[in-house]
């Protein structure tokens, strides 16, 4: 955002759709890895989600870091760490969003409510998960931005893009 007009710009614009591309990307690669983890070897969902979040953490730093926010440079201790706090703080978010859609809430019965208004089969356990972590996406979305832009990445003073 221009801090002299507090305005929301075009370049600021480029950088939300960018983080949301990456956003987009990174919520695949976590959704491929947890579906691999969970289903197909078994691992308990929330060691699955860890494991699936942590490496798609790595793809979404370095792709932030460079595409995204644009910082120049090599790796920096303060920035990596600091991208790690809010990424924990947004994989806690996300767990305990599933902790409550799935196993306190049940949310997924909404999903099977629909889908047997339409003549499907109600979800599995696991597609249940699945829908619940849906569900997390938009409160681990915006924790993630807030924190990578105005913490993480941030812009020095005087120095513009």
């Amino acid at each position: 955002m221009d801090k002299k007009t507090n305005k929301f710009g075009k370049s600021d614009l480029i950088e939300v759709i960018k983080f949301g591309i990456i956003g987009v990307l990174n919520t695949l690669l976590d959704f491929v890895l947890f579906f691999l983890f969970f289903n197909v070897l078994g691992i308990n969902m929330y060691v699955a989600q860890v494991m699936s979040y942590s490496l798609a953490m790595v793809h979404s730093y370095l792709w932030n870091r460079y595409w995204t926010f644009r910082q120049t440079g090599g790796v920096r201790v303060s920035e990596m760490w600091k991208f790690v706090v809010v990424n924990l703080l947004s994989l806690g978010i996300n767990m305990l969003c599933l902790k409550l859609f799935h196993d306190l809430w049940h949310l997924e019965s909404i999903a099977n409510w629909a889908l047997g208004l339409v003549g499907f089969g109600p979800l599995s356990d696991k597609m249940g998960a699945f829908f619940c972590k849906i569900l997390a996406i938009p409160f681990v979305l915006g924790v993630s931005y807030v924190g990578n832009r105005i913490w993480v990445f941030r812009k020095k003073e005087g120095k513009e893009s």
